[in-house]
């Protein structure tokens, strides 16, 4: 099983993530940046350019991840904030990985932009509801592309996200 959660920063996925215990069920939970920070590849401040790179490395790496057979969920965007703009992550790239299911993790805007300003993350309110926009359409887009399961959760609703997590696992 692969399953990506996203949603933009501030948004409540990794503190969901880690509420719904997964890792009682054998599930592996990656971080994007974290994979990114450690293949010594830039997070922030990044050109159009440096995305792209970073998609290839993440989901080149997240490919060979992937054939040990263990149960993943990476936690990640689906939108990249660049210098030049919002830009979606390559369906190419995406398809990459054997995805089972996406899940977006959503909010009110007015709590998840508090959350992304305390983050220091520099977006305007109408950037930021343009960027959850893009993030759910472009999930339910890919998740279409790839056949795979695509899910839309509340923020800090780890039961739910637990609940999705044991159905794709079968058990």
């Amino acid at each position: 099983m692969i399953v990506f959660v996203c949603g933009p920063s501030g948004i409540g996925k990794t503190s969901t993530i880690e509420k719904a215990r997964l890792a009682e069920l054998g599930v592996v939970t990656l971080r994007a940046s974290t994979i990114l920070d450690q293949l010594g590849q830039p997070i922030r401040d990044l050109t159009t350019s440096q995305s792209r790179e970073n998609q290839e490395a993440l989901f080149r790496w997240l490919a060979l991840r992937s054939t040990r057979g263990d149960d993943l969920l990476l936690d990640g965007h689906l939108v990249i904030s660049t210098t030049a703009g919002l830009q979606p992550v390559s369906e190419s790239e995406i398809a990459k990985v054997p995805f089972d299911a996406f899940i977006m993790v959503c909010d009110d805007l007015d709590p998840a932009f508090s959350r992304a300003k305390a983050k220091a993350e520099q977006i305007s309110r109408a950037e930021f509801e343009r960027l959850v926009g893009m993030e759910e359409r472009h999930a339910e887009h890919v998740a279409a592309l790839l056949g795979a399961r695509f899910e839309k959760i509340a923020s800090f609703d780890a039961e739910h996200l637990r609940h999705i997590i044991v159905e794709i696992l079968g058990r």
